[in-house]
C-alpha cells in the first residue's frame, strides 16, 4: 500500500470545488467527495493503474486519477512507497499550471 501525502495547495484546491458544489445544492458536494475518495484509493491501493501526465528526466513519474463524473483528476507524483499529491486540477482550466510545485514541494502530512 502506498503512503499518501497532499500539497498544502491541493488540499486548498479540493475544499474550494468543494465549497463551490456545495453552494449549487441537490447533493453535488456528497458525490463530489465520494468521488475524490475513489480517486484516492485508486492512488493508495493501484497508483500504476493510473495515466502518466509527465515522465521527469530525473524525479518522479506524475500520475492523475480521473474523476468519472466531474471534470477534475488529482495529480500526483509516485516517490518511493510515497504518493504526493500535488493538485486538484479542472481538465478546462490552464493545463500544466501545478508544473512549479514540483521543485519545491510544501507539503503537509
Amino acid at each position: 500500500m502506498t503512503l499518501l501525502r497532499f500539497d498544502h495547495r491541493a488540499r486548498d484546491e479540493i475544499d474550494r470545488e468543494v465549497a463551490w458544489y456545495d453552494s449549487r445544492g441537490a447533493g453535488l458536494k456528497e458525490r463530489l467527495v465520494a468521488e475524490v475518495e475513489e480517486a484516492l484509493d485508486a492512488i493508495v491501493t493501484r497508483p500504476s493503474t493510473c495515466p502518466i501526465v509527465r515522465r521527469m528526466r530525473s524525479g518522479p513519474v506524475i500520475r492523475k486519477a480521473p474523476l468519472r463524473r466531474f471534470p477534475f483528476a488529482l495529480v500526483f507524483a509516485i516517490e518511493g512507497e510515497r504518493a504526493v499529491v500535488i493538485a486538484f486540477a479542472h481538465h478546462g482550466r490552464n493545463p500544466l499550471y501545478w508544473k512549479g510545485r514540483l521543485k519545491r514541494s510544501d507539503q503537509r502530512p
